[in-house]
Order: structure tokens, then C-alpha cells, then sequence
């Protein structure tokens, strides 16, 4: 297997554009294909632009903030064992959405056949993803595979006409904006640690990678966020009209399809890049246990929910959205402090040694505790105004853990 360390040559626009199709599905996860359902219902819709102006625009700046291949080789150096740990999380929590809706289906249900095919399909054959023919051609099959799928959602389905029933939002359109200043901290940090978008910048056609994020992130992804979009809009009418639940269950086949493809391609992706980072020798594979993880949360959800004592009906939510909305919280909260306090003098920002360190941490952690009273408060009893502090409170311990020493104590960040 090609390892991702070396830029390819300048390569064909075919080339560039299945690279493009590469970081697009990567980064469809089970946020981009559920998360703005959940905002249209709380928000309405301009909670989708608060959600999806800052994830398209933080995703495309990493090819800039990298300064080409080389830049994001030394990062990856730096900071391997963060980006191992961020797929780790988001392989169980794809896992863990994946087993929410398929125990919800029943095991008569076709779409529960097809989508443990596709992801049993794509779990094994992962080490083709960094081979540059068959991750390109790959890419695009899937990318075309759910464009197509989406389409014939919106054939089917008629999202036109459910937007026009869509109900009231639960609260008020004001809600947006400190889900906004969550959302740009969050899509603007969670790029950096994301290890196949360094894999497939590093390997790129174009050999900086800008075409090829900058095609990736304001036109193919924003497709694939329209679609959910689409169907979300058809699932809260269907909830509102039919006194169903806001779940993935009660999706359409062809929406859960989509849904299985792209969750099966992200778990491949950073399965692959897990056990081979910054392109060095095969590391523990750690895509079994994520998974494990992600559905043991998924089967005993309920029980864990309550055993914490959450009453999820008095939230006007089920049990497995209040776990999903706890994942959200490392890739809005956790990852945002590390990013702020240990990567900025990777990035040529800060002169500061880049990197984490005993005093840094301890900070990011008390910082994190406190502002996670704020998150709580604002995702899970939506209360969104609340995130105006947590936010405050992750920027302020973030920026302030970084004049700490680093790992080699204060010195000339790696630019």
C-alpha cells in the first residue's frame, strides 16, 4: 500500500476532482447527514446556514492553513496522537449511529440488509483508500452513488412541497447566533486533527491541495448537506403529521442507503489513516474497538441515559439523541481547546512551541470542565443562549494554555 507522504505531481483535473470527492466523503458524516435535521427542528432554517457556512468554508482553509504537503507532514508529526484519537472517537461514533437506527428497524427490514452489506463492504477493503488510482475512482463512485441516491430522495419525496408544511420551530430564530460562534470554533478547529484530509492533502494531484479542497468543500460537500436538508425537511413534517420521532429510523430506504455509504466509506477512511499516520508503520488497529465502542453505546443507551439520571422525555428527546449530542460535544468542545492551546504555533499563528505539555493540558482541562456546565445547558436542555459563555470559556482557556510551555518548553513554532 502508497503510504500518504509524498505529493503526486501535478495531476489531471479527472485526478483532482476524485481527490475532491475523497475529502467530500470523508467529512459526510453522521453530523452533516443528521445534525441539520435536529437544527431545522429546534431553529428553523437558518440554523442550516449557521451550521453549514462555517463547516464548508473552516474544511476548505486547511490546504491554506497547511502551506502544502510538507506543512501538513510536520503537523501530523507533531500532533500524531490527537488525530489518532479523533478517529478513533469518529469511527465509534459513526458506529454508534449506524447501530441506532439498525436496532430501530427491525431485522426484516431491507434497508437494515443493505446497509450492514455496504458497511461490511467497506471495512474490508480500507487499504485501498490511500492508494491514489483506486481511492480516486472510489471516491467518486460513492460520491455519485449518493448524488444519486439524494436525487431520488427528492424524487421520491417532494421536499419542495414538505418545506412549505415545515412546523414551528421549537426556539427562538435569536438561538442561532451562539450556535453559530459553537459552529465556527468547532468546523474551524476539527479540520486540523482530521487525519485523512492531511492524508489526501499530502498525496494530492495538484500537489497543494487548494483545487482540491476548495472543490471538495464549496461545491461537493454543500450538495451532500442540501440533501440531508431535503430529507430532513420530510421527516419533520412526516414527525409533526404522524406523531413519529425525530430518528434515523424513519428515514426513507433510499435515505438510509446514502447513509450506510458514507458512514461505511468515513469508517473506512479513518480506520485506514489510523493504522498508518503520517504514512509510518502499521500502528494497533484501533477501527474494532472504536466500533465495539460505538455500538455497545448504541444497544445499552437507554439504561446509560437514565443512569445518569437524564430524563430524555422531559428534554423532548429519545435517549440515543441525547448520546448523540454528547458526541458532538468532543468535536465542539474538546477538540477546539487542543486545537487553540497545542496546534496555533504549528501553524505559524504563535511563536509558541506547538504541542501538548502537563501545564497546557491542565488548563485545557479545567477550562474544559467549566465550560461544559454551558455546553450542557445549551445542547442538551437547549437552552442555546448558555453557549455564548461555553464558547467564551473555550477560547479564553485555549489561547491561554498556549503561552504555557510546550513539550520542549517556549520556543519557535513549526510554520
Amino acid at each position: 500500500m502508497q503510504t500518504p507522504t509524498t505529493a503526486s505531481p501535478r495531476g489531471t483535473t479527472l485526478q483532482v476532482l476524485g481527490d475532491a470527492a475523497f475529502v467530500a466523503c470523508s467529512w459526510t458524516w453522521c453530523i452533516g447527514m443528521f445534525l441539520p435535521v435536529l437544527l431545522l427542528r429546534d431553529m428553523g432554517p437558518w440554523s442550516f446556514v449557521a451550521f453549514a457556512v462555517p463547516n464548508c468554508i473552516g474544511a476548505a482553509l486547511l490546504a491554506w492553513w497547511m502551506k502544502g504537503s510538507a506543512g501538513s507532514g510536520r503537523f501530523v508529526h507533531t500532533h500524531r496522537s490527537a488525530m489518532v484519537a479523533f478517529s478513533a472517537v469518529t469511527i465509534a461514533f459513526q458506529s454508534f449511529f449506524v447501530a441506532w437506527f439498525a436496532m430501530r428497524l427491525g431485522l426484516t427490514d431491507p434497508g437494515l440488509g443493505v446497509m450492514v452489506a455496504l458497511l461490511a463492504g467497506a471495512l474490508l477493503f480500507p487499504g485501498n483508500l490511500f492508494d491514489d488510482g483506486p481511492r480516486r475512482a472510489f471516491s467518486l463512485a460513492v460520491l455519485g452513488a449518493s448524488v444519486l441516491l439524494l436525487a431520488t430522495s427528492a424524487w421520491q419525496d417532494n421536499p419542495v412541497q414538505a418545506w412549505t408544511q415545515l412546523p414551528a420551530p421549537e426556539r427562538p430564530a435569536a438561538h442561532v447566533w451562539p450556535l453559530l460562534a459553537v459552529c465556527m470554533l468547532g468546523f474551524g478547529c476539527s479540520p486540523l486533527l482530521d487525519g485523512t484530509f492531511h492524508a489526501a492533502l499530502q498525496r494530492s494531484a495538484s500537489g497543494t491541495g487548494k483545487p482540491e479542497f476548495a472543490l471538495g468543500f464549496l461545491l461537493l460537500f454543500p450538495l451532500m448537506i442540501l440533501g440531508t436538508l431535503a430529507y430532513g425537511a420530510v421527516l419533520l413534517v412526516l414527525a409533526a403529521t404522524q406523531g413519529l420521532s425525530v430518528v434515523p429510523a424513519n428515514l426513507t430506504t433510499v435515505v438510509m442507503v446514502h447513509i450506510a455509504l458514507q458512514a461505511g466509506f468515513t469508517l473506512a477512511a479513518h480506520g485506514a489513516w489510523a493504522r498508518h499516520p503520517a504514512g509510518g508503520a502499521a500502528r494497533l488497529d484501533i477501527s474494532l474497538g472504536a466500533v465495539i465502542v460505538g455500538v455497545l453505546l448504541a444497544m445499552f443507551g437507554r439504561v446509560l441515559v437514565g443512569g445518569v439520571g437524564v430524563d430524555s422525555a422531559s428534554l423532548g428527546m429519545v435517549p440515543h439523541e441525547v448520546l448523540y449530542r454528547a458526541f458532538l460535544a468532543f468535536y465542539g468542545l474538546v477538540v477546539p481547546l487542543y486545537v487553540l492551546g497545542c496546534c496555533l504555533g504549528s501553524l505559524g499563528v504563535f511563536p509558541h512551541a506547538p504541542g501538548p505539555s502537563l501545564p497546557r493540558i491542565a488548563v485545557l482541562v479545567a477550562g474544559g470542565a467549566i465550560a461544559a456546565t454551558f455546553y450542557t445547558r445549551g445542547f442538551m436542555l437547549r437552552d442555546t443562549p448558555q453557549l455564548w459563555a461555553g464558547a467564551a470559556i473555550v477560547l479564553g482557556a485555549g489561547l491561554a494554555a498556549r503561552w504555557l510551555p510546550g513539550p520542549k518548553g517556549k520556543g519557535q513554532g513549526v510554520a
